[in-house]
């Protein structure tokens, strides 16, 4: 199954042993990487290099090292 298929989310929380409350997924694709996970329950994270995707319910950072600040 490809993104943004839940059954691979789930498969990797599977593999993880994690549920997806406790899971945090980054991805740079909004449809793709960033709904599929949250549609999974996971807490996602877009990476928004270029500050160019607009929405203010939308979980963004500009980098890796952003997310430790929401953890």
């Amino acid at each position: 199954k490809m993104k943004p298929n839940r059954e691979i989310f789930l498969y990797a929380l599977e593999k993880l042993g994690v549920s997806p409350h406790e899971a945090i997924f980054v991805g740079d694709i909004l449809e793709i990487d960033y709904e599929g996970a949250q549609e999974c329950g996971l807490r996602a994270f877009l990476i928004d290099r270029e500050k160019s995707v607009k929405g203010e319910s939308i979980q963004k950072i500009e980098s890796l090292t952003e997310l430790l600040r929401h953890l």
